[in-house]
């Protein structure tokens, strides 16, 4: 079987979770965007400050064959025309 050089899957929120690493980096992401007077929902994050609302019910898990890896989560209020925006964690 030859292994792809790149990987790239849509997982949920339990993926996530089970990965602890990436998992206490979305918590600290929250975190930081609570400090801004933000409001959490259980699937997103929200900063007044810095108008980003992120869903953490899902990300884009990309994998290299080398084992780098990253998931990246999908801004969900995105300005129309504004291009696409997200955040990465990458490990």
């Amino acid at each position: 079987m030859v292994k792809k050089p790149i990987s790239i899957s849509t997982i949920q929120r339990e993926q996530i979770i089970a990965n602890k690493q990436v998992w206490s980096s979305v918590e600290k992401l929250k975190t930081e965007l609570l400090d801004f007077n933000a409001i959490q929902q259980n699937r997103t994050a929200y900063s007044d400050s810095t108008g980003l609302e992120i869903n953490t019910d899902f990300a884009t898990y990309i994998e290299f064959e080398n084992g780098y890896h990253s998931y990246t989560f999908w801004v969900t209020n995105t300005p129309d025309y504004g291009g696409l925006q997200n955040v990465l964690i990458s490990l």
